[in-house]
């Protein structure tokens, strides 16, 4: 390690990135967020192993075994930026929250009125951890979800290429689901074979299939001619957090928790799932309406004037064709508000608890963290920091 500090003439660590060819259109944003941490540490790089290092970040899938090799026998850190592909890892582990993930598509995709659900995986230990996240709110509002895995052993996934025996076993799936539905795939490249496919069929997306896709890489969810909605699950966060681990282990290797997990960021919506499947056309506006009115302090009895629509019949179509009521509804789209808020504005948070229609700040606070799984605070603080925050502009008040 001496070696390498001398190698560094600014005093900072040497520090070694592992790097597939299968991550590189990922690892910018990582990148960047080893780079944001690494800023003021006078950090020197290196992907070719030239220079002994103090500390290393990997940025792809590869097993420990791999990992090791491309050490020689050096005694040094190593933080793994996600779980190799089976899931299991001796070194510590900077990964997303599968799980949360899952959750996250699974909320939106219900938000749209859906009521057919799929979800495109593989046998990889990252898609069955969203593919879990995803059904159990599936199945918590009432529905099933139809899935690639085959009933015996669950291991006859879709493959993650494009090749015609493929693109046949997707077609034949594809040809087995009801629709109209609403199908998440683990991640964005699962999501592309599955569009492309679709559209060869004669399929519309979104009308016969909403589609969603994971990691909400900007190249890939433009791949083909319906721009993919996709889950971003803040890559730049997941990068901050590994380079702000592996300076811990460089100074002091004791006590490294063994993952840390980053949740999803939000939902990047584009024109694969850009509709509202609900069976009725009041209902459909009344959502519209709620959605886009969440922060400027209405009532419920003000949907009625808007939409032409008796409270009483609204309500009743509502719980009909929603599975609940309109209040819920509009609860849901001021917290969604309050969310990108609390990581885009700087607004304090009990302006933001009050221009969202909460009562008081604890009562945000007790709602927001339930749903996310962190206080509003130290969801900016991880969400929020590497990004440009910008004064909101007040939200028009109801006189």
């Amino acid at each position: 390690m001496g070696t390498s500090r001398v190698s560094n003439k600014a005093g900072g660590p040497v520090v070694l990135l592992l790097v597939g060819h299968e991550t590189l259109l990922s690892v910018p944003e990582k990148t960047a967020g080893i780079l944001a941490y690494s800023v003021d540490g006078r950090w020197l790089f290196d992907v070719d192993r030239a220079l002994p290092c103090d500390g290393v970040i990997v940025l792809d899938t590869r097993e420990d075994a791999a990992v090791s090799r491309s050490l020689d026998g050096r005694d040094v850190p190593v933080v793994r930026c996600h779980f190799p592909l089976q899931g299991r890892s001796r070194f510590p582990v900077i990964t997303s929250d599968e799980h949360q993930i899952g959750r996250m598509g699974a909320e939106y995709l219900l938000e749209l009125g859906l009521n057919r659900f799929a979800f495109a995986g593989m046998d990889v230990f990252v898609s069955a951890e969203r593919e879990a996240g995803f059904a159990e709110v599936i199945a918590k509002a009432g529905f099933e979800v139809r899935t690639t895995a085959a009933k015996a052993g669950g291991v006859d996934r879709l493959p993650l290429d494009f090749k015609p025996e493929g693109r046949k076993r997707i077609r034949r799936w594809l040809e087995s689901l009801p629709l109209p539905i609403g199908v998440m795939a683990w991640n964005d490249r699962m999501a592309v074979t599955v569009g492309l496919t679709a559209l060869e069929m004669g399929l519309a997306i979104p009308d016969d299939i909403a589609l969603l896709g994971v990691d909400n890489n900007a190249f890939r969810c433009r791949a083909i001619s319906v721009p993919l909605s996709s889950v971003d699950i803040n890559q730049h966060e997941l990068g901050y957090q590994a380079a702000s681990l592996l300076d811990r282990m460089i100074k002091n290797r004791k006590n490294a928790p063994r993952v840390v997990r980053v949740p999803p960021l939000r939902v990047e919506v584009r024109r694969s799932t850009d509709v509202l499947q609900i069976g009725d056309p009041d209902v459909a506006a009344a959502v519209r309406w709620l959605r886009d009115h969440a922060i400027q302090n209405v009532r419920i009895d003000d949907v009625e004037q808007a939409i032409g629509c008796s409270r009483a019949t609204l309500d009743r179509k509502f719980r009909k064709f929603m599975g609940h009521s309109m209040g819920q509804e509009l609860r849901r789209a001021r917290l969604r508000q309050a969310r990108e808020l609390v990581i885009h504005s700087r607004r304090s948070m009990l302006d933001i608890a009050l221009d969202c229609g909460f009562a008081d700040l604890p009562h945000f606070s007790a709602v927001f963290k339930k749903t996310y799984g962190l206080s509003p605070s130290h969801y900016r603080q991880l969400h929020g920091g590497g990004m440009p925050l910008m004064p909101a502009p007040p939200p028009a008040r109801k006189r």
